[in-house]
């Protein structure tokens, strides 16, 4: 399934994100204003579809919440959804993808407490789908980093000794301030420090992403990335703006070569690290509905 902004919902097919929604029991999220006890109110509803027949759905309704004290006189007869899925791409990684769109409501039933109980709805012929981001972004804290060094060097190391001669050269170098502010499995959010932040972008550029956190253990190795430039995060306290960064390779310690072997993380992002940031219980983490990020 490629990224893209909508999606035909004419036919109910495999490639339907609807039809997906019925085989995979997706969790559907809905904005609406139905009847609510004595009265219509906006509603927030969680709910499974139980079957589809072409473009109109049966729903059941697991949670139903009002978001606003305000009351209509009448029902809405439309109502916003959305949902994830993942699907499988051509190059066989897994990518998470949302789906929203409007949808008309055609019926209603309500329990015996006068709350609903099941919608039928009808589809809209096209919706909107976009990419997720795959892994969990943590929001940092300087002591949570042991060490940081971020370089842009004029070519990619290729043994270990490259490795550790460039750490060496940066240690001595001023580069200013360097800091994490997100990270997720895929990539960061980062001040890169006045040597490095003038430059500007192109496909070309290639940075090194050296990082040992707090957690890291005496035994374990330090990460190391190559990195590439997406764009700018938000500036704080009128500092310089963050580089957000996308993760292309990791370094490879498995390997007993003197050679450095790089593994291609960019469709799923780092296993190691994923699991590596785990270990900050206390560390807020979201899940971003940006498409393409990673």
């Amino acid at each position: 399934m490629p990224d893209f902004s909508s999606h035909s919902l004419w036919n109910a097919n495999e490639d339907n994100p609807i039809a997906h929604a019925l085989k995979h029991r997706s969790n559907i999220s809905l904005r609406c204003c139905l009847p609510h006890g004595n009265a219509c109110k906006d509603l927030a509803l969680e709910g499974l579809l139980r079957s589809l027949d072409g473009r109109d759905g049966f729903l059941t309704v697991k949670a139903s919440m009002p978001i606003s004290d305000k009351t209509q006189r009448e029902a809405d007869t439309e109502c916003a959804f959305s949902f994830s899925m993942e699907r499988k791409q051509d190059d066989g990684a897994n990518a998470r993808f949302g789906v929203s769109g409007q949808a008309m409501i055609l019926q209603t039933k309500l329990n015996a407490n006068k709350t609903l109980e099941s919608l039928l709805l009808r589809f809209p012929r096209n919706c909107t789908v976009r990419r997720l981001r795959m892994n969990k972004r943590y929001i940092w804290k300087p002591d949570y980093c042991r060490l940081l060094r971020i370089m842009m060097p004029s070519q990619i190391p290729d043994t270990r000794d490259d490795l550790a001669t460039l750490l060496r050269q940066y240690a001595m170098s001023s580069e200013g301030e360097q800091e994490i502010c997100d990270i997720s499995a895929g990539g960061a959010c980062v001040v890169l420090g006045t040597d490095l932040s003038h430059y500007t972008f192109g496909a070309d550029k290639v940075y090194i992403f050296f990082f040992i956190s707090s957690k890291t253990e005496q035994n374990e190795h330090p990460f190391v990335f190559l990195a590439q430039r997406l764009g700018y995060g938000h500036a704080k306290n009128k500092r310089t703006a963050p580089v957000r960064m996308r993760f292309l390779a990791e370094m490879d310690w498995s390997s007993q070569d003197k050679k450095i072997r790089w593994l291609d993380v960019r469709q799923e992002g780092s296993l190691l690290l994923r699991e590596h940031l785990k270990r900050f219980k206390d560390v807020e983490s979201t899940l971003s509905t940006k498409a393409h990020e990673k």
